[in-house]
């Protein structure tokens, strides 16, 4: 199958070049790092599973190769055509991933409280809401509304909420008393 130059898909691929990766770093590398490759190829089905082999080959994490898919994918997308119509995202079977059991959550929580009341209501929120970390060290006062956190850095770059349980809440709405008191 014939491709085409990454030099003809330049102009049709001004959204994804310009618009849509400038807020995401890793995205746009992602993108240059594509661009770079196929510049002296042509884009096609062939050249695209042979990318992502030197991809698994340089052995990044699953994430990532799945990164640069899905960045192929909407390339692909952007110029209606469908060569990764065979492609399955690498998945990790979470073999080295073992659950936290309820009551080790429960002994984390209470040791975190013993240390101090700031890290429990931050592990208390973690455990409870399911947010990343870097979600919750970005949490300002004014993003808690009393039933729910307002999400500003999220994994999908978008505005995102979490609700709170009433404990937590109550926990919450102390942990900002106590920070305002001591920064008048």
């Amino acid at each position: 199958m014939l491709g085409v130059s990454w030099k003809q898909l330049e102009r049709r691929l001004y959204v994804i070049k310009n618009h849509s990766i400038n807020t995401l770093r890793g995205q746009k590398c992602r993108f240059f790092h594509i661009e770079g490759y196929f510049t002296t190829r042509s884009f096609n089905e062939d050249t695209i599973y042979d990318f992502i082999e030197i991809q698994k080959g340089r052995g990044l994490a699953d994430g990532t190769i799945n990164n640069y898919a899905k960045l192929l994918k909407h390339i692909c997308h952007i110029l209606k055509v469908d060569y990764m119509r065979d492609y399955t995202y690498r998945k990790d079977k979470g073999c080295n991933i073992v659950p936290w059991t309820s009551s080790e959550l429960e002994q984390l929580q209470a040791c975190a409280y013993e240390s101090s009341f700031r890290e429990g209501v931050m592990i208390q929120t973690l455990i409870e809401t399911a947010i990343r970390n870097n979600e919750l060290c970005e949490l300002r006062a004014g993003d808690f509304n009393g039933v729910e956190l307002k999400l500003r850095e999220t994994k999908a770059q978008e505005i995102q909420y979490a609700q709170v349980l009433p404990s937590l809440s109550k926990n919450i709405s102390r942990l900002i008393n106590d920070v305002t008191k001591n920064h008048k």
